[in-house]
């Protein structure tokens, strides 16, 4: 996981006695591997899902002239949200083709048909939730079988698409950020 952050301004300034500095080593840090996941949607079958491709939520920071003074202010763009791709086992692909059947091709796709769900990585022995990721407001607009290999002999997968609405990452019980897509802000639906 990574964060990345542009300060406003910075100054070289000379430390003083009182000024604090970080000691690492000091919290024991929780291991956590990318495979040690477990995602939930309501009323989807999520039990055999073992990939879900990374994303990246992204706030851009806009600097603004002000007047004479050659300085600049930083301000910061609506939070964007990335479409979700999950793999799973097509074994266990009913419940999302049926969704993706009523919300695409039927076009019951308004609001009360879009689903909640959450992403929660779990510790190496995944005896232990590390960390949550709550989804609002998905709608599936994408799903079709994984690509593969001619002749090979591997477990038959499907590859489904969704958008996202809203976020909310939540480590160790505090909520760090949280913030709504503007309304309006959808993609196309379209089946491969």
């Amino acid at each position: 996981m990574t964060l990345m952050l542009e300060p406003e301004y910075t100054v070289l300034a000379t430390p003083s006695p009182t000024t604090k500095t970080g000691e690492y080593g000091k919290n024991e840090q929780k291991m956590w591997l990318p495979s040690n996941f477990r995602l939930d949607i309501d009323g989807l079958d999520c039990s055999r899902v073992n990939k879900i491709d990374s994303f990246t939520v992204k706030r851009n920071a806009i600097s603004v002239e002000i007047g004479n003074a050659r300085d600049y202010v930083t301000q910061t763009s609506e939070l964007v949200f990335p479409n979700l791709r999950i793999t799973l086992a097509e074994t266990t692909a009913k419940s999302w083709t049926d969704w993706f059947n009523d919300f695409v091709i039927k076009g019951n796709n308004d609001e009360s048909k879009e689903k909640s769900g959450t992403l929660t990585l779990l510790s190496p022995n995944r005896g232990v939730e590390l960390a949550k990721i709550s989804f609002s407001n998905l709608g599936i607009f994408r799903i079709g079988p994984e690509k593969a290999e001619a002749n090979a002999s591997q477990i038959k997968r499907v590859v489904a698409e969704l958008y996202c609405e809203k976020m909310v990452f939540e480590y160790l019980g505090k909520v760090v950020a949280e913030t709504q897509q503007p309304p309006g802000a959808r993609v196309v639906a379209r089946r491969e």
